[in-house]
C-alpha cells in the first residue's frame, strides 16, 4: 500500500513540476549567480575581467534573445561602468 501512495504522490507532483520548468529555474539560478560574480569583480576593481565576461553577451545575435532580458539592464550598466573606470572606450 505504501508504494501505491508513493506512486500517487509522485504522479500528483509531476503535474506541478515538469522537466522544462526545472531546467528554466536552473538556468535562471545560474544567471543570477553569474551576475553576482560579475558584481563582486566590479566591486573589487577588476574591470578588465568584467569587460571580458560581459562583452560577448552583447553580440548582435544575442541581443534579441529574451531569455536574459531581465539581467540585460544590470549587465549593461556594469559594462559601461567598467569602461568608464578604465577610461577605455574602444571595443577590442
Amino acid at each position: 500500500m505504501r508504494s501505491l501512495s508513493s506512486f500517487l504522490l509522485l504522479l500528483l507532483m509531476s503535474q506541478f513540476v515538469d522537466v522544462a520548468s526545472v531546467r528554466q529555474q536552473l538556468k535562471s539560478l545560474r544567471q543570477c549567480q553569474s551576475l553576482d560574480e560579475v558584481y563582486r569583480l566590479a566591486d573589487s576593481g577588476e574591470h578588465d575581467r568584467v569587460i571580458d565576461l560581459l562583452l560577448p553577451l552583447f553580440d548582435v545575435d544575442k541581443l534579441f534573445d529574451k531569455s536574459g532580458a531581465s539581467d540585460r539592464y544590470a549587465r549593461s550598466l556594469l559594462l559601461i561602468d567598467s569602461f568608464l573606470s578604465l577610461k577605455n572606450f574602444e571595443v577590442q
